[in-house]
């Protein structure tokens, strides 16, 4: 698979037939958006570094967040520099941890 480090506000398209990767980026400002699209057919992972958390309602996701179907998409915006993230947008069939 592909392993990719994420960079604030920057979307990003997973076009491989294996697993990309995502790290999300330690540091991110309040309001930062990242946006993750899937294409290829061997789906996305998010890696989230120690002490982030996405917050998905109704679930707070602190480990890792990905696709399960092959156009599977995220959207998340920075609420607290460098630590919480809010999707803001995703399909519903996501798996995370």
């Amino acid at each position: 698979g592909t392993f990719l480090t994420m960079v604030p506000n920057n979307g990003y398209t997973a076009n491989n037939s294996s697993l990309v990767t995502f790290a999300m980026p330690t540091t991110a400002a309040y309001g930062t958006i990242m946006k993750v699209l899937g294409k290829g057919t061997g789906g996305w992972n998010i890696l989230l570094n120690a002490g982030q958390t996405i917050h998905a309602s109704p679930q707070n996701i602190t480990n890792n967040i990905g696709s399960t179907a092959q156009y599977d998409t995220i959207e998340l915006i920075c609420i607290t520099a460098n630590t919480d993230f809010s999707m803001s947008a995703g399909t519903n069939n996501l798996t995370w941890s």
